[in-house]
C-alpha cells in the first residue's frame, strides 16, 4: 500500500479531503517563491529532457496549476506544436467526467463530442478548442488530437467497449513509437497503464472493468445522437501506485520522472513501456497495491 492509500484508509471521509486541500495550498505557496517557467525554458525541457521531437507523436498529461508558468496556456500549446512541427501529432486526455465513470453512465447524460468541456485541465480544454483539433467519441475516455495523424489516432475509439484497448488513441501511439509526457504531474496520471488491462482482459491478474456493459448516448461530430456501449472502471482502480511500480520494475530509459524547480515532469516511451508492462502482468506483477488484490479477492469470494 502506498503512503497516499494508507492515509486515505486511516482517515475518515471528512479528514482526507482536508489533508488534500492542505497539500495543494502548500504547493501553491511554495511555487509562489520559485522562478516562473518561461517559453525558452519549457522548450528546452520538452526537447532536451523529455525527448519531444519534430514529427513525433506525443501524448500529454498536464496540470497548469502545478507547472508554474510565466505565460498562458495557449502559448504553451503553441510551444508544443512548434516543437513537434508540421508532421507531428499531440494528444491530450479529454474526458468530460469529473467523478466515477460508472456514476456518470448511470446518469444517462449525453456526451457532446463538439461541445462538452473537458475536466482534464486548462491545457486540454485549450487543445479541444484549437482550430482543426479532433476529439474521439468514446463516452468516458475521449482524447483530443492535433496534427498529422490526429484522425487516424482517434477515429475508431468508440468501436470497442474497452476504452483503452487497441482501438483507442491511448494504445495506438504504440504503433507510432510515440511518447507520453507529464507537465506538472507525476506518473500517477499515466493513463497508458490501462492499455495492458484492456488488451489482456481475462489474462490480466485483476478485473479492472465492470462486467456490466453500459449503453451511453453520444452526440457525434455531425450532431447525431448515437448509442455507444462501454464498460466502466471497477473500484479496484482506486488502489494504484504507478510511481512505485515504475521505479521498481521499469528502466529509466523507458519511463523517467524528474523534478525541476519544484515542478514534476515525466517521459515514457510507449512501445517499450507497453511491452514491459504486459510481460510483468503475465507474471502477476502490476501497478496495483495489495489493497487492490485484497478487494478483488473479497469480491470474487462473494460472487
Amino acid at each position: 500500500m502506498s503512503l497516499r492509500d494508507a492515509i486515505a484508509a486511516a482517515t475518515s471521509g471528512n479528514v482526507y479531503p482536508v489533508l488534500k486541500r492542505g497539500v495543494r495550498t502548500w504547493r501553491r505557496f511554495r511555487l509562489r517563491f520559485s522562478p516562473k517557467l518561461e517559453e525558452d525554458r519549457v522548450g528546452y525541457i520538452l526537447h532536451d529532457l523529455l525527448g519531444v521531437r519534430a514529427g513525433g507523436v506525443v501524448f500529454v498529461h498536464s496540470s497548469l496549476d502545478r507547472l508554474n508558468l510565466g505565460f498562458s496556456a495557449p502559448q504553451l500549446l503553441r510551444v508544443l506544436l512548434q516543437t513537434i512541427g508540421a508532421d507531428g501529432t499531440v494528444l491530450f486526455p479529454c474526458t468530460q467526467i469529473s467523478g466515477r465513470a460508472e456514476a456518470y453512465l448511470r446518469s444517462n447524460a449525453i456526451f457532446d463530442v463538439r461541445r462538452s468541456p473537458t475536466t482534464m485541465g486548462l491545457l486540454s480544454e485549450v487543445a479541444r478548442r484549437y482550430p482543426g483539433a479532433l476529439r474521439s467519441a468514446h463516452p468516458t475516455h475521449s482524447v483530443v488530437a492535433i496534427g498529422r495523424h490526429a484522425r487516424e489516432l482517434i477515429e475508431s475509439h468508440e468501436h470497442s467497449i474497452y476504452p483503452c484497448d487497441a482501438n483507442s488513441p491511448y494504445y495506438k501511439i504504440v504503433d507510432f513509437d510515440g511518447i507520453i509526457i507529464g507537465l506538472g504531474v507525476t506518473t500517477r496520471q499515466l493513463s497508458f497503464i490501462h492499455c495492458v488491462e484492456d488488451n489482456l482482459r481475462d489474462r490480466f491478474p485483476l478485473r479492472t472493468r465492470t462486467e456490466e456493459v453500459f449503453r451511453a448516448t453520444v452526440r457525434d461530430r455531425q450532431g447525431r445522437e448515437v448509442t455507444i456501449p462501454t464498460v466502466a472502471q471497477t473500484d479496484v482502480t482506486r488502489w494504484l501506485d504507478i510511481p512505485r511500480f515504475m521505479k521498481r520494475h521499469v528502466d529509466p530509459a523507458v519511463c523517467r520522472a524528474l523534478r525541476l524547480d519544484g515542478v514534476d515532469f515525466f517521459t515514457a516511451r510507449a512501445r517499450q513501456l507497453y511491452v514491459r508492462m504486459e510481460e510483468l502482468a503475465l507474471k502477476n506483477v502490476t501497478c496495483y497495491t495489495r489493497g487492490a488484490y485484497a478487494r478483488y479477492a473479497r469480491a470474487r469470494a462473494l460472487s
